[in-house]
């Protein structure tokens, strides 16, 4: 039922968001992280949950120093996911 509320509802709390996010892997999952708002995301850094620490990498605020304790993280999704919280990254090498 949250899910289907959270998939065609604009008004839906962060907090249910997130809880579906850490949770749900089906198609929608993107977008439900598309509409999870990046800033202070760097708090579940520490998460004992990798799709959390994951969104940590979200947050434009995430120091560097953070962006490379995540790039060796336990968990191999969270560490592919570190180089894109990377000023200037872009996935082809080059924005043009």
């Amino acid at each position: 039922m949250h899910l289907l509320l959270a998939e065609n509802n604009d008004d839906v709390p962060i907090e249910l968001l997130l809880e579906i996010w850490r949770e749900w892997e089906g198609l929608s999952q993107w977008q439900i992280r598309e509409r999870i708002p990046h800033e202070g995301l760097r708090r579940f850094a520490d998460n004992p949950h990798p799709r959390m620490r994951a969104l940590a990498l979200d947050d434009p605020q995430t120091p560097p120093e953070l962006v490379d304790k995540l790039s060796r993280d336990e968990e191999p999704w969270v560490r592919w996911c570190a180089p894109c919280a990377l000023p200037g990254f872009h996935p082809t090498g080059s924005p043009n």
